[in-house]
């Protein structure tokens, strides 16, 4: 039974591919667009022409849905025509979450570089800073977390302290993280993380007194990095 699933699920993205490379030149066959309908690449109804137009998004949304039904093999066509649908930043780090979610993280380092190539921006650069620290990439992490520090900005400040924090560089997280606060008192997460940075370097009573000082929950400004170990902030395992 497990050998047929897996036969079936091998030939729906084969067929996935094929009837999408025939639409991509223009064909309009008869036999593949009904067998890739029968078989998951083709939507009930869709025609060739709709299937051909379809965006990178539309592509993101079909990954997820094969990936959620634990079709692996069609998950990563549908990722792979995301990228040949169009270079959107936003699409690409999407495609590469995919990628490393289905346990592909070379291809998904692929899909990041050529992020970074279409569009260099800050946002782009945030985007693949946060994707190869989930990748645990920290040296590119930490290289694009860099450069948008360059900038004095505490949430680009607290999102390399945090990187730098799990890379194991607790004294570089530690004035990092004290730059964010010292920009913006209000940033909780930078105070956990900067906490958590403290402990690491064998300095409790320092740790305790700044979270003392955390600011009410109603005051505390949202972060968009994620504290290293999870509040209340603890050394991550491994050396820091």
């Amino acid at each position: 039974g497990a050998f047929l699933v897996n036969g079936m699920r091998r030939l729906r993205a084969y067929c996935f591919v094929v009837a999408n490379g025939l639409n991509k030149d223009g064909m309009n066959r008869a036999w593949p667009a009904a067998l890739a309908t029968a078989l998951f690449a083709l939507a009930p109804g869709e025609s060739c022409a709709d299937h051909a137009a379809r965006t990178a998004g539309d592509w993101l949304s079909e990954a997820q849905r094969a990936r959620d039904a634990g079709w692996i093999e069609e998950a990563l066509a549908a990722v792979d025509e995301s990228r040949r649908a169009g270079p959107a930043p936003e699409r690409l780090a999407q495609a590469a979450k995919l990628y490393r979610e289905l346990g592909r993280p070379d291809t998904a380092r692929a899909a990041l570089g050529d992020l970074l190539a279409a569009d260099p921006g800050p946002e782009a650069r945030r985007l693949a800073a946060l994707e190869y620290q989930a990748l645990g990439d920290f040296e590119a992490a930490l290289a694009q977390f860099s450069l948008l520090a360059l900038a004095p900005e505490a949430g680009a400040l607290e999102e390399l302290g945090v990187c730098q924090f799990l890379a194991g560089r607790a004294p570089e997280a530690e004035r990092s993280l004290s730059g964010a606060l010292t920009l913006d008192p209000r940033r909780l997460n930078a105070r956990l993380s900067l906490g958590a940075a403290l402990l690491a370097r064998g300095r409790p009573l320092e740790a305790l007194e700044l979270y003392a000082l955390a600011p009410p929950a109603g005051e505390a400004v949202a972060s968009v990095a994620p504290c290293p170990a999870g509040p209340p902030c603890r050394p991550s395992s491994g050396k820091v």
